[in-house]
């Protein structure tokens, strides 16, 4: 299996600097970086004395930030990845 090559003169919908395998690593990386969160915020919770089920449905609402960068980022790496086929 060869690599696939960049064909400078289609550049696609963001140009040659970003191309669908920079964000499909950059949505793994959120996704990665997601779970942490969660599993950090969690354990962090889980260590109160006293905590409710409402302390961690604000534990995981702290990390949905990262949610929103991977699904920003995996929809983007689909439609550039889409186009790039097109």
């Amino acid at each position: 299996m060869t690599p696939e090559r960049h064909d400078p003169s289609s550049t696609g919908l963001f140009g040659s600097v970003v191309q669908p395998r920079t964000l499909n690593m950059v949505a793994l990386g959120a996704s990665v970086l997601w779970l942490l969160g969660i599993v950090a915020e969690i354990s962090a919770v889980a260590d109160r004395p006293g905590a409710d089920v409402w302390d961690y449905v604000a534990a995981m609402n702290a990390s949905a930030g990262f949610l929103i960068v991977t699904v920003i980022a995996w929809v983007g790496a689909a439609i550039c990845d889409r186009l790039g086929r097109a």
